[in-house]
């Protein structure tokens, strides 16, 4: 997803392109499995730092404000609503610095990516990339 949304098609058109990763939210399914017995010990066991589950109100809190002017400017972003498992499991996996072998790469990618973005704009009115014209 990440690397999709960078893309002309997404980002270059004008369409914010995120994720939501939510734990374990309260929902009817949820409810059944923790009534049976094996299914809610296992999901018990599951380690969520800040206790409990998640509501299905907070993701719907996370998706209007994903779809809102407040993150016009959000693209490409995985938020993980899930009481802190992912970070509990994967402290050190993001963000991780570039690797000195990879800095010429990235240095290259962010040149491009800069020449592309004169070359182009986006019109926050939704009625898609234009060229930018040139100053006199």
């Amino acid at each position: 997803m990440r690397r999709e949304a960078v893309l002309p098609e997404w980002a270059g058109a004008g369409i914010r392109l995120n994720a939501l990763a939510p734990g374990a939210i309260l929902t009817p399914l949820l409810e059944q499995q923790l009534k049976t017995p094996g299914q809610a010990k296992a999901i018990r066991s599951f380690r969520v730092p800040i206790g409990g589950f998640g509501d299905p109100s907070q993701l719907a809190d996370w998706v209007v404000f994903m779809l809102s002017g407040a993150a016009d400017f959000l693209v490409g972003s995985v938020v993980f609503v899930d009481g802190g498992s992912d970070a509990y499991f994967r402290p050190g996996a993001w963000p991780r610095p570039v690797p000195l072998r990879r800095l010429v790469r990235y240095v290259r990618r962010m040149r491009e990516f800069g020449k592309a973005r004169t070359e182009r704009t986006v019109d926050n009115t939704g009625e898609g990339v234009h060229a930018r014209e040139e100053d006199s």
